[in-house]
Protein backbone atom coordinates (compact mmCIF):
# COMPACT_ATOMS: atom_id res chain seq x y z
CA UNK A 1 0.00 0.00 0.00
CA UNK A 2 1.13 3.45 -0.54
CA UNK A 3 0.35 6.19 1.79
CA UNK A 4 0.55 9.99 1.04
CA UNK A 5 1.00 11.65 4.35
CA UNK A 6 0.46 15.22 4.05
CA UNK A 7 1.94 17.62 6.57
CA UNK A 8 0.84 21.01 7.52
CA UNK A 9 1.63 24.87 6.37
CA UNK A 10 2.79 25.75 9.00
CA UNK A 11 5.62 23.80 10.43
CA UNK A 12 8.19 21.39 9.90
CA UNK A 13 7.98 17.50 10.33
CA UNK A 14 10.32 17.40 13.49
CA UNK A 15 9.92 16.55 17.36
CA UNK A 16 10.50 20.48 17.64
CA UNK A 17 7.09 21.22 16.36
CA UNK A 18 5.43 18.84 18.67
CA UNK A 19 3.35 21.79 19.60
CA UNK A 20 1.30 21.45 17.12
CA UNK A 21 -0.26 17.42 17.82
CA UNK A 22 -1.58 17.08 14.32
CA UNK A 23 2.28 17.97 12.74
CA UNK A 24 3.29 15.60 15.83
CA UNK A 25 1.19 12.58 14.20
CA UNK A 26 1.70 13.16 11.42
CA UNK A 27 5.69 12.41 11.83
CA UNK A 28 4.70 9.52 14.10
CA UNK A 29 2.28 8.37 11.85
CA UNK A 30 4.72 8.03 8.85
CA UNK A 31 7.47 6.43 10.91
CA UNK A 32 4.86 3.75 12.20
CA UNK A 33 3.48 2.98 8.40
CA UNK A 34 6.91 3.30 7.29
CA UNK A 35 7.90 0.41 9.51
CA UNK A 36 4.96 -1.99 8.92
CA UNK A 37 6.07 -2.41 5.43
CA UNK A 38 4.02 0.18 3.77
CA UNK A 39 5.39 2.77 0.91
CA UNK A 40 5.16 6.47 2.84
CA UNK A 41 5.67 9.86 0.86
CA UNK A 42 5.54 12.72 2.90
CA UNK A 43 4.65 15.88 1.37
CA UNK A 44 5.08 18.85 4.15
CA UNK A 45 8.47 21.09 5.09
CA UNK A 46 12.37 20.35 3.67
CA UNK A 47 13.18 19.53 7.36
CA UNK A 48 11.76 16.06 8.79
CA UNK A 49 12.75 13.59 10.73
CA UNK A 50 10.00 11.03 9.93
CA UNK A 51 10.83 7.79 8.03
CA UNK A 52 9.37 7.63 4.82
CA UNK A 53 10.40 6.44 1.58
CA UNK A 54 10.35 10.24 0.00
CA UNK A 55 10.26 13.50 0.78
CA UNK A 56 8.29 16.05 -0.89
CA UNK A 57 8.92 20.11 -0.03
CA UNK A 58 5.53 21.67 -0.31
CA UNK A 59 6.90 24.47 2.07
CA UNK A 60 10.07 25.32 2.99
CA UNK A 61 10.99 26.64 6.32
CA UNK A 62 11.79 30.07 4.73
CA UNK A 63 9.17 30.04 2.87
CA UNK A 64 6.78 29.93 6.58
CA UNK A 65 8.58 32.42 7.66
CA UNK A 66 7.72 34.90 4.94
CA UNK A 67 4.25 33.39 5.27
CA UNK A 68 3.95 33.71 9.47
CA UNK A 69 6.60 35.72 10.85
CA UNK A 70 3.76 38.27 11.42
CA UNK A 71 2.13 36.71 13.50
CA UNK A 72 3.11 36.60 17.49
CA UNK A 73 2.06 33.11 17.85
CA UNK A 74 4.68 32.26 15.42
CA UNK A 75 7.70 34.40 16.29
CA UNK A 76 6.73 32.54 19.95
CA UNK A 77 6.88 29.27 18.38
CA UNK A 78 3.37 28.24 19.81
CA UNK A 79 2.52 26.81 16.81
CA UNK A 80 -0.45 25.00 17.88
CA UNK A 81 -2.18 28.51 17.22
CA UNK A 82 -2.41 27.96 13.48
CA UNK A 83 -5.53 29.67 11.93
CA UNK A 84 -7.09 26.91 10.25
CA UNK A 85 -9.92 28.93 8.31
CA UNK A 86 -9.93 27.70 4.75
CA UNK A 87 -10.20 31.14 3.34
CA UNK A 88 -6.61 32.06 4.53
CA UNK A 89 -3.88 32.06 1.11
CA UNK A 90 -1.62 29.59 2.69
CA UNK A 91 -3.96 26.72 2.92
CA UNK A 92 -5.44 26.85 -0.63
CA UNK A 93 -1.46 27.60 -1.48
CA UNK A 94 -0.21 24.49 0.31
CA UNK A 95 -3.06 22.47 -0.87
CA UNK A 96 -2.67 23.19 -4.74
CA UNK A 97 0.96 22.31 -4.38
CA UNK A 98 0.18 19.28 -2.42
CA UNK A 99 -2.43 18.42 -5.19
CA UNK A 100 -0.03 18.37 -8.13
CA UNK A 101 2.61 16.51 -6.43
CA UNK A 102 0.18 13.49 -5.12
CA UNK A 103 -1.05 13.55 -8.57
CA UNK A 104 1.82 13.02 -10.26
CA UNK A 105 3.10 9.70 -7.91
CA UNK A 106 -0.27 8.10 -7.35
CA UNK A 107 0.46 4.19 -8.55
CA UNK A 108 -1.85 2.34 -11.41
CA UNK A 109 -3.02 -0.38 -8.85
CA UNK A 110 -5.44 2.11 -6.99
CA UNK A 111 -3.34 0.94 -3.92
CA UNK A 112 -2.83 4.83 -2.80
CA UNK A 113 -4.53 6.45 0.11
CA UNK A 114 -3.99 10.01 1.14
CA UNK A 115 -3.63 10.85 4.95
CA UNK A 116 -4.99 14.02 5.93
CA UNK A 117 -4.17 15.95 9.25
CA UNK A 118 -6.89 18.17 8.67
CA UNK A 119 -10.12 18.06 7.02
CA UNK A 120 -12.20 21.42 5.55
CA UNK A 121 -9.35 23.51 5.86
CA UNK A 122 -7.83 21.07 3.47
CA UNK A 123 -11.26 21.45 1.38
CA UNK A 124 -8.74 23.19 -1.16
CA UNK A 125 -6.64 19.47 -1.78
CA UNK A 126 -10.01 16.89 -0.80
CA UNK A 127 -12.39 17.77 -3.44
CA UNK A 128 -9.84 17.75 -6.49
CA UNK A 129 -8.32 14.35 -5.01
CA UNK A 130 -12.09 12.83 -4.43
CA UNK A 131 -13.17 14.37 -8.37
CA UNK A 132 -10.54 12.34 -9.56
CA UNK A 133 -10.64 9.05 -7.64
CA UNK A 134 -8.45 8.96 -5.06
CA UNK A 135 -9.10 7.62 -1.62
CA UNK A 136 -8.89 10.48 1.16
CA UNK A 137 -8.75 9.74 5.02
CA UNK A 138 -8.29 11.86 7.87
CA UNK A 139 -6.30 9.81 10.03
CA UNK A 140 -6.16 11.98 13.04
CA UNK A 141 -9.54 13.11 13.52
CA UNK A 142 -9.35 15.53 16.85
CA UNK A 143 -11.06 18.23 15.71
CA UNK A 144 -14.66 19.12 14.29
CA UNK A 145 -14.26 20.43 11.08
CA UNK A 146 -14.42 16.82 9.07
CA UNK A 147 -14.22 17.19 5.14
CA UNK A 148 -13.06 13.85 3.71
CA UNK A 149 -14.83 10.77 2.70
CA UNK A 150 -13.33 8.33 5.35
CA UNK A 151 -12.29 9.76 8.54
CA UNK A 152 -10.53 7.91 11.57
CA UNK A 153 -11.43 9.61 15.27
CA UNK A 154 -9.14 9.57 18.49
CA UNK A 155 -12.21 8.20 20.44
CA UNK A 156 -15.84 6.84 20.36
CA UNK A 157 -16.56 9.99 22.96
CA UNK A 158 -15.21 12.67 20.02
CA UNK A 159 -16.83 10.53 17.12
CA UNK A 160 -19.89 10.61 18.30
CA UNK A 161 -19.78 14.70 19.80
CA UNK A 162 -18.55 15.48 15.71
CA UNK A 163 -21.19 13.51 14.38
CA UNK A 164 -23.61 14.92 16.74
CA UNK A 165 -22.47 18.23 16.19
CA UNK A 166 -23.01 18.20 12.47
CA UNK A 167 -25.78 15.68 12.36
CA UNK A 168 -28.15 16.73 15.40
CA UNK A 169 -27.46 15.06 18.75
CA UNK A 170 -31.13 12.89 18.25
CA UNK A 171 -30.69 12.06 14.82
CA UNK A 172 -26.89 11.57 13.83
CA UNK A 173 -26.12 8.76 11.65
CA UNK A 174 -22.28 7.62 11.05
CA UNK A 175 -20.90 6.00 8.53
CA UNK A 176 -20.10 2.14 9.18
CA UNK A 177 -16.24 2.40 7.68
CA UNK A 178 -15.44 5.63 9.78
CA UNK A 179 -13.16 4.18 12.83
CA UNK A 180 -11.83 5.03 15.62
CA UNK A 181 -7.99 4.71 16.70
CA UNK A 182 -6.81 6.40 19.68
CA UNK A 183 -3.85 8.74 19.18
CA UNK A 184 -0.23 7.61 19.54
CA UNK A 185 2.95 8.29 21.26
CA UNK A 186 6.65 7.68 21.55
CA UNK A 187 7.93 5.25 23.89
CA UNK A 188 11.20 6.49 24.16
CA UNK A 189 9.44 10.26 25.42
CA UNK A 190 8.17 8.68 28.08
CA UNK A 191 11.30 6.74 30.10
CA UNK A 192 9.95 6.85 33.47
CA UNK A 193 8.82 3.73 34.81
CA UNK A 194 11.28 1.91 32.77
CA UNK A 195 13.07 0.40 36.48
CA UNK A 196 9.31 -0.25 38.24
CA UNK A 197 6.29 -0.82 35.56
CA UNK A 198 4.14 -1.51 38.24
CA UNK A 199 4.78 1.74 40.27
CA UNK A 200 3.88 4.22 36.83
CA UNK A 201 1.38 6.05 35.95
CA UNK A 202 0.86 8.07 32.57
CA UNK A 203 -1.34 10.91 32.01
CA UNK A 204 -1.44 12.42 28.34
CA UNK A 205 -3.16 15.55 28.24
CA UNK A 206 -3.16 19.44 26.82
CA UNK A 207 -2.08 21.62 29.10
CA UNK A 208 -4.35 24.11 29.37
CA UNK A 209 -6.47 25.17 32.57
CA UNK A 210 -9.46 22.79 31.51
CA UNK A 211 -6.74 20.23 31.74
CA UNK A 212 -6.16 20.64 35.35
CA UNK A 213 -2.64 22.84 34.30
Amino acid sequence: MHLHVVGLPHTQTVAADNQCAFTALARMFATMMHREGHTVTLYAGDQNEAECDELVTIMPKVEQDNIFAGNQWYRNHEVMYLDYDHERPYWKLFCERAFTRIMERLGPDCDDIVCLPAGHSMHWLIDPLVECGVLVCEFEAGYSGIGAPYVVYPSYAWRATVQGHWQGAATADGKFFDAVIPHYAEAINHPAGADEPDNYFLCLSRMNERKGY
